[in-house]
């Protein structure tokens, strides 16, 4: 099941109301992380929505109500569901809406589903200090002065360097954990978005 986003031009990108850069990105995780996921290969077991059910634990929401937390969330985890988990515990916990640009908001947002908030975070850090002479802290902390450096960048410019660093992360990752080769191909599909 994959999510269909809508379609727009580089200039309204940079056009759209809070509304539309929360739908965009909402949809661009869907796309990435819509379907349901059971491979056993994958740490984050039982998925669904892009949403994990050790991710729902760690967290401390039941879904059905039932006082347990276990399969029977993630089979009963709707797209509000998920919407909510992502607004509550992403989109805002972080402030995503604090970048300029929905490009910007978007590649972050998408890489902390994938790989977790403060990897992500410092894969932007890092792709600001690349295109800046004056250099800020790679602490995955996403505060005043990484959103001003950010916002003081070009954000196509931003985002083309926050590929090129996550593809590193990635390479990275696999080379640690050899166990995770089998993800390489949607790992660099998704860094190269």
């Amino acid at each position: 099941m994959t999510q269909k986003r809508k379609k727009y031009t580089d200039e309204q990108l940079g056009k759209l109301t809070y509304q539309e850069q929360l739908t965009y990105c909402l949809d661009i995780i869907y796309e990435h992380e819509g379907h349901f996921s059971d491979d056993k290969r994958d740490p984050g077991g039982l998925t669904k929505w892009g949403i994990s059910l050790r991710y729902l634990r760690m967290i401390g929401y039941d879904i059905t109500g039932d006082g347990e937390i276990d399969e029977k969330d993630i089979y009963a985890l709707d797209k509000k569901h998920a919407d909510l988990i992502y607004i509550c515990n992403w989109w805002e916990e972080y402030e995503y809406f604090r970048f300029n640009h929905v490009a910007v908001s978007a590649k972050v947002f998408d890489l902390a589903v994938n790989m977790g908030a403060k990897r992500a975070h410092k894969i932007c850090q890092r792709a600001i200090n690349k295109l800046r002479e004056t250099p800020i802290a790679v602490d995955g902390i996403l505060g005043e002065i990484s959103y001003a450096a950010a916002n003081e960048l070009d954000p196509w410019k931003l985002r083309e360097e926050m590929r090129k660093c996550a593809m590193d992360e990635y390479r990275e990752i696999l080379f640690r954990n050899r166990n995770m080769e089998w993800a390489r191909k949607g790992w660099m599909r998704r860094a190269a978005w």
